[in-house]
């Protein structure tokens, strides 16, 4: 395997006996400098909280450096500490079919916190493609202190197309029921609704979600509950109308 930076020792042999080492100061000054190559470097560290750290430090910059980082973490840190810290940093990443693969690969992982956390990132992303996975591990049988993190994530999978229900709703014009939806759609769902309102054709009621997506959790961050009621109400109405 290559080593981190041309010219620098390898990964492996700084796990088998290198002495270099970073300070968690020193891993926080990297991420608030946007040194993600720093931090990438310290994943050779032969400590493996250090290695740990900068892995958690990495979800901060989700580019495709980061990404073979992570990929590489998984295939080969002996240390699972490591490996749990860069399913959390893939959950980060788009949904591409080479993220997926590689969470999905990590299910197999021998540690059952490492296929815990890369089944919540595969349910955080939304990847169904994940589904039959999780549950052939769950009839396989599932570590008591992880099954309630699987069953979840099985959960997430099996819930519908938040697009086809909002579409449901926006045909029984349901301006309560698609408030409820919105709150609901923080994080990668509006992503979802988008494309699935796309792929749809939905053209004018995608400009309208889109509109909420950038005012309308603005809105919610205020201290004014009533004045975000009347925002959902307002896009939900105009949701109906671009339907029509």
């Amino acid at each position: 395997m290559k080593g981190v930076r041309q010219g620098g020792p390898t990964y492996n042999s700084l796990l088998s006996g290198g002495n270099m080492t970073h300070s968690v100061d020193e891993l926080r000054r990297m991420q608030s400098a946007g040194n993600h190559r720093g931090l990438i470097f310290a994943l050779s560290d032969p400590d493996p909280f250090t290695r740990a750290e900068a892995m958690s430090r990495l979800t901060k910059f989700p580019n495709d450096q980061v990404f073979e980082a992570a990929r590489r973490a998984l295939g080969s840190d002996p240390d699972f500490s490591v490996r749990t810290q860069a399913c959390v940093v893939l959950r980060g990443f788009p949904k591409t079919r080479l993220v997926i693969d590689t969470l999905k690969e990590a299910l197999r992982d021998n540690h059952r916190l490492v296929r815990s956390k890369a089944a919540f990132a595969l349910a955080h992303l939304r990847a169904r493609e994940a589904l039959e996975d999780l549950l052939v591990m769950k009839r396989q049988g599932i570590e008591p202190d992880i099954e309630d993190t699987i069953s979840t994530s099985i959960e997430i999978l099996e819930a519908p197309d938040k697009s086809e229900t909002l579409l449901k709703l926006v045909d029984q014009r349901d301006v309560e029921g698609i408030g409820k939806l919105f709150d609901c759609m923080l994080g990668p769902d509006h992503k979802e609704v988008e494309s699935g309102l796309a792929s749809r054709g939905k053209n004018r009621m995608l400009d309208v979600f889109r509109v909420w997506e950038s005012e309308g959790r603005l809105t919610a961050l205020r201290d004014d509950p009533q004045e975000y009621v009347h925002a959902k109400e307002t896009f939900a109405k105009k949701l109906i109308e671009a339907c029509e």
